[in-house]
């Protein structure tokens, strides 16, 4: 009980930081909107999912809850989100390394993850783009992000010239102060959030006979696919730690450890779900981020890559 505790407490506080300066920048734009930050984001959005593809691979829980965060707050896209989720490893570096695996194998690991997640991130925003038939709505909660309209840039840069004028004239050190203290209470609310939720799941975990979860994987090929990518759905550390052992003992095939790990995003959904508090949308792009994973999985699976 008391490592479950610890890993659970470990979990939530290496989200801390990254959490932190994520909330940071998003009262900093909030409180300081204006089109200029908007124009940008449209213009990076095109290399989006790239940039995300290469920071999920970071061994950093906490950059897919920022990238959740990021997403809800209106400032990254459904498709840079997906890569970042897809490309996000958890505890499989660390792991891989702790058991000597060939570098070249963890590179190509590693490459291929990048690569799977940033040719998804562009076709997830592709096809979103399309779905809905506005290019601003594939960011994440309109109702938090003000959108450039030329029409009433005057009265935002009008908005953001009295803001600034309280905040740089009329205490900017206290404003200052206030931007951190927020920051600081809604980390550590997600923080305590995901300290409680992961305490649930690896307690449950706990009583997750692997023996038998092994037997199911070798039982069936495309099944093992899809039941990795289901244990990979779970939001907690110890579901990357059975795919990446299973497939370091030969349990499962290259395929089905592809999938399990794509589907795991760390703790990256659990704050998506927190964060925007609409689970139909949270459970669709969780579906959407399934379905890719077991896609992925089974092409691998198909041409016997690994």
């Amino acid at each position: 009980m008391t490592e479950i505790l610890l890993d659970s407490l470990l979990d939530s506080v290496k989200t801390m930081p990254v959490l932190f300066i994520i909330y940071l920048l998003i009262e900093w734009v909030e409180q300081r909107a204006s089109g200029t930050m908007h124009q940008a984001l449209q213009r990076i959005e095109k290399s989006g999912p790239a940039v995300g593809s290469l920071l999920g691979i970071v061994p950093q829980c906490g950059l897919s809850a920022a990238a959740a965060e990021l997403y809800t707050g209106g400032l990254l896209t459904i498709g840079t989100l997906a890569a970042v989720f897809l490309s996000t490893s958890d505890e499989m570096l660390p792991i891989f390394l702790s058991e000597q695996i060939p570098l070249t194998t963890i590179l190509a690991i590693l490459a291929a993850k990048a690569g799977i997640a940033c040719i998804s991130g562009f076709a997830v925003a592709a096809i979103w783009r399309f779905h809905s038939g506005n290019q601003n709505s594939v960011c994440g909660n309109q109702n938090r992000s003000n959108v450039y309209d030329p029409i009433k840039s005057s009265a935002l840069q009008a908005t953001s010239d009295r803001q600034s004028c309280r905040c740089g004239c009329a205490g900017g050190t206290r404003s200052i102060w206030r931007l951190i203290l927020t920051a600081v209470w809604k980390t550590v609310k997600i923080a305590l959030f995901i300290f409680l939720v992961m305490l649930v799941l690896n307690l449950l975990m706990s009583q997750v006979d692997t023996r038998l979860m092994a037997d199911g994987f070798r039982a069936y090929a495309v099944g093992g696919v899809l039941l990795s990518a289901l244990v990979g759905l779970i939001p907690s550390c110890a579901s990357s730690v059975i795919i990446t052992e299973f497939y370091i003992g030969h349990v499962i095939s290259t395929g089905a450890m592809m999938a399990g790990l794509l589907m795991n995003s760390g703790v990256g959904l659990l704050v998506l779900l927190r964060a925007q508090r609409n689970w139909r949308k949270t459970l669709q792009i969780a579906a959407m981020l399934y379905g890719i994973s077991v896609f992925w999985g089974l092409v691998i699976q198909l041409f016997g890559i690994g």
